[in-house]
């Protein structure tokens, strides 16, 4: 009897006539035998004896079902929090941008807001300037809307940029007169793009003589 090795089983050729071998019977009774038997299937009475630990059934693994960043931010309560006062100072950076004008916006960042205090971060001294002179109308403004309902004053703060913004090699110079004559004349335009584009130019001149 000539014993056929194929992908770590052993097929044993048993003739139909012969006794089956004790060895070959009941092998997945535990403590009897370390293979387990499994017929051939050919109709000769062959016999492969595998190792128990390649006829086990495998675990069905399920995947769990993939989730957006943010929903697995949420499942931690730390990071629950950051990411609900991020969304929280987004939405109210938005309701500020709705009443600037729109050369101040990129200027002005909602820093905090609790107890009807209103805290804005501004990138320079000149905005910050800008921005007081219009804060009466600013406040009223912000008070009509929910979510500033029971706003009382707003406070300022200047810190520049991390990061100043990049100048052209060959960028025109502007004096702070000529700016300021570009700002009265923003003053009486109605055409809003018209008026912010007045408005960033006059920015330019920002410490400069």
């Amino acid at each position: 009897m000539k014993a056929i090795e194929n992908q770590s089983c052993l097929w044993l050729p048993v003739p139909a006539s012969s006794r089956v071998n004790p060895l070959l019977q009941d092998t997945d009774t535990p403590g009897r035998s370390g293979f387990t038997r499994e017929e051939a299937g050919t109709g000769n009475g062959d016999v492969r004896l595998c190792p128990r630990h390649l006829t086990r059934t495998p675990m069905a693994y399920k995947p769990s079902p993939a989730q957006p960043p943010s929903a697995l931010l949420r499942q931690v309560r730390p990071l629950r929090l950051l990411l609900n006062q991020a969304e929280r100072l987004e939405h109210l950076q938005r309701l500020l941008e709705s009443q600037l004008q729109p050369a101040a916006r990129e200027h002005c960042h909602v820093a905090s807001w609790r107890d009807g205090t209103l805290l804005l971060v501004v990138t320079d001294g000149h905005w910050a300037t800008r921005l007081r002179y219009q804060q009466k109308r600013l406040l009223a403004a912000l008070q009509a809307m929910e979510a500033f309902g029971n706003l009382r004053r707003i406070l300022y703060k200047v810190q520049p940029p991390l990061v100043p913004a990049k100048r052209g090699g060959h960028a025109a110079e502007l004096s702070n007169s000529a700016a300021e004559s570009l700002r009265d004349t923003a003053e009486g335009i109605t055409d809003p793009k018209l008026r912010a584009a007045l408005e960033r130019l006059a920015a330019h001149a920002q410490g400069k003589p």
